[in-house]
């Protein structure tokens, strides 16, 4: 019995220091409890390999619950620090908010002064950017390690995001190094990492939503940025002009991500958020229209200007709101836990996964690159479809049990909007990527039905 308790307390020290300090007494009680009438039992193997087994489970759900900050949250601990958690928005300091924006003005450094101001006058151009990318990534690398063991900050949003992108771009180099001489393999490889990556990338902006709004809006900055910086092609601009444009963005990003965290108002974090998009991402789709070239585009004008710049902004825009329209829809199932409410917004959530992996699957194929091994994309719709609307009936029901009390159908109301909203953003994403690979959007409608779909969302996320 001493070698488990010295055990646990092994153990124990890996969960946050902060977790440890408020609940590390409660959490002895609980295991020397059990453990003690486990032994009596004759059942101290199956207890001792339950709780191993439910460590990992509980070490992430701790950690997850340590992302929250401030005091306001309220915890329920069961065994070995299973729990939920619930906070409230507060406007920070400056110190707090300065440090969420401070990874934009890194990665500007990394991706636009070095390339743009300085490589041109430095002999060692690839030596100085290797070694930018390294200090930079230890910096993200240092920065999650300090948050895993102090608890989540406020404004460590912008820093994680940027560090997920990192690992992505590490991955995808070293992916490269390995097949560079099976040019087939390479292109396969680097579709499921592209696939990989954008459905990793959206179910990581879900959770980090699902345990605090703000830091989900703080988190969808950073991939909006990158996706504007590589996306478009300027080559024969002037490179000034070009670093005048990716500097514009990354400031309005640093500004954004200050004043989310001063602010005290969710639409208001929302609004800034979506700003950063719309008015850093117009100057660069202007520069590729007017200064990509003779031959690129038919001529240069205000209309295919939008005609690339609407695209891009639908895309990044949907990269903020989806995940707060999810987190949405996920309370109201919360809300219906009794009637079975958390299973049946699993199944909505699942068949909007499968209809974003057809989607992504659809626009690949469309490239003509990859073949994607023949699978049968319609598998993908079919599954989609099914889960949701299989999903959202139960729901529906659940809801009217026990949220219409004399009649009143506004949640029902409610809860229409937000599926509506939810299984259109697949729709969506399949009808803009495809006119992001391209030239912009071929059909005026479609730009219509995005800003129908993202003015419809920000009203029901808002508040």
């Amino acid at each position: 019995m001493t070698t488990i308790a010295r055990l646990f307390s092994l153990f124990f020290r890996l969960y946050p220091a902060r977790f440890r300090a408020r609940f590390g007494s409660e959490m002895e009680e609980v295991f020397q409890a059990g453990l003690k009438e486990a032994h009596v039992q004759g059942a101290l193997f199956g207890y001792l390999m339950r709780e191993a087994i439910l460590l990992p489970t509980s070490l992430v759900s701790t950690y997850m619950w340590s992302m929250g900050p401030g005091e306001g949250r309220q915890v329920a601990v069961s065994s070995m620090g299973r729990g939920t958690t619930g906070m409230s928005m507060t406007g920070e300091r400056w110190g707090s908010s300065i440090l969420a924006g401070l990874p934009h003005l890194l990665i500007w450094i990394l991706m636009v002064v070095i390339p743009d101001f300085v490589i041109r006058e430095t002999a060692n151009q690839i030596g100085l950017q290797d070694l930018l990318v390294i200090l930079i990534s230890g910096l993200l690398l240092g920065t999650l390690i300090y948050n895993l063991f102090k608890g989540w900050k406020s404004w460590s949003g912008s820093w994680i995001m940027y560090l997920f992108i990192m690992a992505m771009a590490w991955l995808n180099q070293l992916f490269y190094q390995l097949t560079q001489s099976t040019t087939q393999n390479y292109a396969l490889g680097d579709t499921l990492l592209y696939l990989g990556s954008a459905l990793l990338l959206a179910y990581v902006l879900y959770k980090i939503t699902c345990k605090n709004r703000l830091w989900g809006l703080l988190s969808a900055i950073p991939p909006m940025v990158i996706i504007w910086n590589i996306s478009f092609f300027l080559e024969f601009v002037p490179a000034r002009l070009t670093a005048l444009a990716h500097s514009w963005l990354f400031l309005l990003a640093f500004i954004a991500a200050v004043w989310m965290l001063r602010t005290k108002r969710f639409w208001a974090a929302l609004a800034l958020a979506m700003v950063v998009p719309t008015l850093g991402g117009f100057p660069i789709a202007y520069l590729e229209i007017y200064g990509a070239g003779p031959g690129y585009f038919p001529e240069p004008n205000l209309t295919n200007v939008f005609r690339q710049y609407l695209p891009y902004l639908v895309l990044n825009l949907a990269i903020v709101l989806g995940p707060q329209l999810a987190v949405k829809f996920r309370f109201v199932g919360h809300e219906a836990a009794q009637a079975g409410g958390k299973a049946y917004y699993r199944l909505v959530l699942g068949g909007i996964l499968c209809g974003l992996v057809y989607s992504f699957i659809h626009t690949v194929v469309s490239t003509g690159e990859v073949n994607f091994l023949n699978i049968p994309m319609q598998v993908f719709l079919a599954i989609g479809i099914i889960l949701s609307l299989l999903g959202i009936a139960l729901l529906f029901v659940a809801v009217y049990k026990h949220k219409t009390p004399d009649g009143d159908i506004s949640e029902l109301v409610h809860l229409g909007a937000l599926f509506l909203l939810l299984l259109f953003l697949p729709v969506l994403v399949g009808l803009v990527m495809p006119s992001v690979r391209g030239v912009g959007f071929k059909n005026w409608l479609i730009w219509w039905i995005g800003i129908a779909w993202v003015i419809g969302a920000g009203i029901v996320v808002k508040d």
